[in-house]
């Protein structure tokens, strides 16, 4: 019962970067994400995909999956 209250809330991700066409578009593009209540994670065991699609060539996507069971969410 004590992990179900300490689940209780909600643990929100963020797309922090690339965020607004802030930046120039290279071969290798970086994607960071930023936890917020990250303290419940380690009783949600998120995971998070997202798909990217090459704009000129309509058919080459790439759909990476991340799965945090196992991070150190420690302060």
């Amino acid at each position: 019962m004590g992990t179900i209250i300490n689940a209780s809330g909600v643990l929100v991700a963020d797309l922090t970067f690339p965020h607004n066409e802030t930046y120039a578009p290279t071969k290798k593009l970086p994607v960071v994400f930023a936890f917020q209540s990250f303290e419940r994670s380690r009783y949600l065991n998120p995971k998070i995909t997202y798909t990217m699609w090459d704009l000129d060539e309509k058919n080459e996507s790439l759909t990476p999956y991340h799965d945090f069971h196992g991070s150190n969410w420690a302060n």
